[in-house]
């Protein structure tokens, strides 16, 4: 079953244990490309090589309905997990926290500093190949403004409903990486 997501206004997006980030707009997504990393290191790619991308798996730890996975919509209005480039100026997982904000307007803290896991893909008009990095995220807030909010939709659910909603199966690995870490955790 799925849950629209409602919830009390925070105050501002935070860098977990670090107070709020000083690379990141209150109103506003990154745009643009000047920052973006490439891995130029591999074979038969295009002249920039493979774009780095970085993720999360936002987690809601509910009572009742036990753990959810917070989902947003495409561009397309697809369902995915939140992600997109790594730049320049940032680490992988600022780069996670950074999109799970702007593209879920959730913001929490890492389970674990190392990736659960990375996948390749090729980008959305296939121009370029794509390798994202996907990190678990337990989510201590869900803003009720954030800046992609009139692109967006987003929506609690199950583990098993976020793998039905996902169409790419890249991401499925994601969550299947983060179903085994929630097992170790129990």
């Amino acid at each position: 079953m799925a849950t629209k997501v409602a919830t009390p206004v925070a105050t501002a997006p935070r860098s977990p244990g670090r107070g709020l980030s000083p690379t990141w707009s209150l109103t506003e997504a990154r745009t643009g490309r000047e920052l973006q990393r490439y891995d130029n290191n591999v074979e038969g790619d295009t002249d920039k090589g493979v774009r780095l991308c970085c993720g999360c798996v936002p987690l809601v730890w509910d009572a009742e309905a036990g753990v959810r996975v917070l989902i947003v919509s495409s561009r397309k209005k697809a369902w995915t997990l939140p992600k997109g480039g790594w730049e320049d100026n940032e680490t992988a997982d600022e780069a996670a926290l950074r999109e799970c904000w702007e593209e879920a307007g959730a913001i929490g803290e890492l389970l674990t500093p190392k990736a659960l896991c990375e996948a390749e893909y090729d980008s959305a008009k296939k121009a370029m190949r794509c390798r994202v990095r996907f990190y678990a995220l337990r989510v201590t807030e869900i803003l009720d403004q954030w800046p992609e909010i009139e692109r967006r939709e987003r929506m609690l659910v199950g583990l098993d409903e976020a793998r039905r909603l996902i169409q790419k199966e890249w991401q499925h690995r994601a969550l299947d990486a983060v179903e085994a870490q929630l097992a170790l955790l129990r």
